[in-house]
């Protein structure tokens, strides 16, 4: 999307968070080194934030709005899972 997009102003956001299985246990450097070790260029084109919540009382300020305005079907607000 980013390659296609881009030049018209799309910017892809990447937070990562480590509450889904432990999944992104590192620090940022670690995890930015991990998506460039498999496309450096990719990770050059994405904007990386520090690690945040998206679930919980330490919630992301983006993630709370998100979960307000697009609640899931059952009517609840968490986020299952990270995709």
């Amino acid at each position: 999307l980013v390659d296609e997009y881009g030049s018209r102003g799309l910017k892809i956001l990447a937070f990562p968070c480590n509450q889904f299985g432990g999944q992104e246990p590192g620090s940022p450097e670690e995890i930015l080194a991990f998506v460039a070790k498999y496309d450096k260029e990719m990770a050059k084109k994405l904007v990386f934030f520090e690690k945040a919540d998206v679930n919980g009382a330490n919630t992301r300020e983006v993630y709370s709005y998100l979960k307000k305005t697009c609640p899931n079907e059952d009517g609840t607000a968490d986020i299952r899972w990270n995709f």
